[in-house]
């Protein structure tokens, strides 16, 4: 038993040496307005005040938006880890005065 017992640790060792990604992350909340600069039936492209231009999938807002509609965007984004770079939490869409 421990003639294959070893081996097997040897095989291992290499392994616990390479980065592991994911695990724990950290995110942090960001408002921002944004404003949609492209719009298909499956992503919206908008450009926003705070991080630039983003795409979303289509699936966030409830109808196909227009070409320079404005929103209000509630996102988290990555602070710390090896997780997705951005969380939608809220979208809003603003009236053209706001």
């Amino acid at each position: 038993m421990q003639r294959t017992a070893l081996p097997l640790l040897f095989l291992l060792l290499p392994l616990a040496s390479q980065a592991m990604s994911g695990g724990s992350c950290r995110y942090t909340p960001l408002a921002t307005p944004a404003q949609v600069i492209a719009a298909t039936s499956s992503e919206v492209q908008l450009l926003t005040d705070s991080i630039g231009a983003i795409t979303l999938e289509r699936s966030h807002f409830s109808d196909v938006p227009e070409i320079g509609a404005h929103y209000q965007l509630r996102l988290q984004t990555l602070s710390e880890g090896a997780c997705n770079p951005l969380q939608v939490i809220g979208i809003t869409r603003l009236a053209p005065n706001e």
